[in-house]
């Protein structure tokens, strides 16, 4: 009987190289997937439930990230296992208001996960930057650099630079109005968001305003970048080796926000040689200038672009909160009353955010949209320590992965009540002791050392425009009926 020709295709040379090489390859493989199934059924966590080939692989959560829908698969786990699922070998998602302060609390143990590696930006001055150090102590004398141009009174000199943005906005929508168009909320919302940065960072609009576009393909080159980190956050050995095959690509992701924010910066110092009064702005650019002539060893020109990169890779959006406030008109009536009775007694005109603060209506608006809408919405990982650490009644050694997602953590129901889906500013209404208990598990900002510099400027910008908008135009949905649709490229959208 002849021999079949395919087992021959088949046979194995020890004496040819690529016969050895498949053969390495192919043992390597083997084992890898003997380890990792080994691994799985012998793991002290073998008992915590989560989807089956989330035990062996992280390819199924890289999946749910890669699809956009990670936020409600993650939702829909606690739903139907619990407060501790699994997500990806050895690491876990949970959903425990107890959780919070062991995790994110400052003086934690708690390192962040190797999945901020992927919001790292490759070799060079811009490697690391405060959302990506994982280093406790690296991360604070990053942080402590441009620290104090974040905090409230700090950004309120700021202030008309926001008032001049607000205006531009109540510009195009008179006109939307008058012509009772359709208008896309999100873009809007998202053109006003990146001026307010321009104007406080670098003290010029970047133009998104003048015509409601993105005159610099900034808003794509910064969907290009999340998504990317999202995605190779999962998998963050391979980041470097793709950074470097994108960099032989189109200027895209990062590498274009850096070189709009580079631009930005030079045209920023050209201006101020010539005008020679930008330096008494307050502007981010003028501060960190001051400070760069004052102690040039403490913040570097490089540490300054750093900050004004970091503004304009963070961006806020209003728009879950004209979503909620048109889909329950009693809350926009009551929103408007509660702006109208603030004017009738005499206030600035667009409002102050002194004056929003006082409002308890629009404040609890506001928490009720970040509590439904955070704009970052994967669990926030962190690193169990050395000692190991009991969580929600289940011990996980060290280096064990485990976080919760700020998605998630506002539609608990035994925190928010029975009705978390719901989109209900008076749940905030209530006494401070229930406010405050509530607000221990509001994760849209983080928590921590590791709160979002950029918290303030979101707030500022929510404070400002929102009243303005309810105030002057009567906004309804095209289509009453039509769903929310989320999408989760890191930031829901």
């Amino acid at each position: 009987m002849s021999q079949i020709p395919a087992l021959e295709t088949l046979s194995f040379d020890s004496n040819k190289p690529e016969h050895r090489l498949a053969f390495a390859v192919g043992t390597a493989l083997l084992a890898y997937g003997i380890y990792t199934i080994v691994a799985a059924l012998t793991s002290p966590l073998r008992a915590i439930p989560g989807p089956f080939w989330a035990r062996f692989t992280r390819l199924w959560y890289l999946k749910e990230v890669w699809t956009h829908k990670a936020h409600r698969t993650n939702l829909e786990l606690h739903k139907n296992h619990g407060p501790i699922v699994r997500i990806a070998p050895n690491e876990y998602s949970l959903d425990d208001p107890a959780a919070c302060k062991i995790l994110y609390g400052h003086g934690t143990d708690f390192q962040k996960g190797p999945w901020y590696q992927g919001s790292a930006n490759g070799a060079g001055d811009y490697k690391e930057n405060t959302f990506s150090e994982r280093d406790p102590k690296k991360h604070a004398a990053m942080r402590r650099k441009g620290a104090s141009l974040y905090t409230m009174s700090s950004l309120l000199k700021m202030e008309p630079a926001v008032d001049e943005c607000i205006h531009f906005v109540q510009k195009h929508f008179g006109s939307i109005s008058q012509n009772r168009q359709a208008v896309n909320l999100q873009w809007w919302m998202q053109c006003y968001a990146f001026d307010v940065i321009g104007n406080i960072t670098v003290d010029k609009r970047f133009g998104f305003l003048d015509n409601g576009t993105d005159p610099f393909g900034l808003i794509k080159s910064l969907h290009h970048f999340l998504a990317y980190s999202a995605r190779i956050g999962v998998i963050p050995e391979l980041h470097d080796m793709c950074l470097k095959i994108m960099q032989l690509g189109p200027t895209n992701g990062f590498a274009a926000v850096a070189a709009f924010t580079v631009k930005q910066v030079k045209d920023y110092l050209a201006r101020s040689e010539v005008e020679g009064d930008l330096m008494d702005t307050g502007t981010f650019m003028a501060r960190l200038m001051k400070l760069h002539q004052e102690k040039p060893d403490v913040m570097s020109e490089t540490d300054a672009l750093n900050v004004c990169l970091g503004n304009v890779a963070a961006g806020s959006d209003t728009t879950s909160m004209f979503w909620g406030l048109m889909r329950n008109p009693e809350a926009y009536a009551k929103l408007r009353a509660e702006i109208d009775e603030k004017h009738a007694k005499g206030c600035e005109d667009p409002l102050s955010f002194a004056d929003a603060q006082s409002m308890p209506y629009l404040q609890a608006v506001i928490k009720e949209a970040l509590r439904l809408h955070p704009a970052g919405s994967l669990p926030l990982s962190r690193v169990v320590p050395d000692k190991g650490a009991t969580i929600s009644g289940q011990y996980f050694p060290k280096g064990t992965i485990v976080g919760i997602n700020p998605w998630v953590a506002g539609r608990n129901a035994d925190v928010f009540g029975d009705d978390p889906e719901a989109f209900k500013p008076e749940r905030w209404l209530v006494s401070k002791e229930e406010a405050q208990r509530m607000d221990n598990y509001m994760l849209a900002f983080g928590l921590g050392s590791r709160t979002c510099l950029g918290k303030n400027i979101a707030l500022l910008e929510m404070n400002k425009l929102v009243p303005q908008i309810v105030r002057n135009y009567d906004l309804s949905l095209v289509d009453p009926t039509m769903k929310l649709e989320t999408k989760n490229v890191w930031f829901v959208q």
